[in-house]
């Protein structure tokens, strides 16, 4: 397995880049009843692959553009709904690079209401890979554990090494 010492890097900025513009892209979305613009956000390779929650109330589905478009306006009208303003935070990343151009990273943020109070929490798992133009996303795991360890996805990662080029 061969790394680069910028692998974490990169991948951790185009995360932060990411989180800055998405909250823009999805009020604009919303507000026009339009889809997200991903392209613009940078961040996303389709088909994702999402695994959220555990047991009669997971989703383990993929997901091409269109339809995740539809899921994420959707969660986010109901954010809306509930008060949020937009603002969010990272409140902590961990990435974990398995080759020059795959990484998970780990991330944990919040999202606030009008008022400044919090409205929710995430703790998000991103499997990334390096495409020619930035890091992006090809699947995602949203909620806290019971999910792999890291140590499952290292292993699990270093298995995809060969499919995605790293070796």
């Amino acid at each position: 397995m061969t790394t680069h010492p910028d692998t974490a890097a990169g991948m951790e900025a185009a995360y932060r880049r990411y989180i800055s513009r998405y909250p823009g892209a999805v009020k604009r979305a919303l507000a026009s009843d339009s889809p997200i613009d991903f392209a613009g956000l940078n961040a996303w390779s389709f088909p994702l692959l999402v695994v959220v929650g555990d047991g009669a109330q997971s989703i383990v589905r993929m997901f091409d553009e269109a339809q995740f478009d539809a899921m994420f306006r959707e969660l986010y009208r109901g954010y809306q709904a509930r008060g949020w303003d937009g603002r969010v935070t990272i409140d902590s990343v961990a990435v974990m690079p398995v080759a020059a151009n795959l990484g998970l990273l780990e991330a944990t943020g919040t999202r606030y209401l009008a008022d400044g109070q919090v409205l929710d929490r995430w703790d998000t798992c991103y499997l990334m890979r390096r495409e020619a133009d930035d890091w992006r996303t090809f699947l995602m795991t949203d909620g806290k554990a019971p999910r792999p360890g890291r140590d499952e996805w290292l292993a699990w990662l270093q298995g995809l090494d060969h499919l995605v080029g790293g070796r």
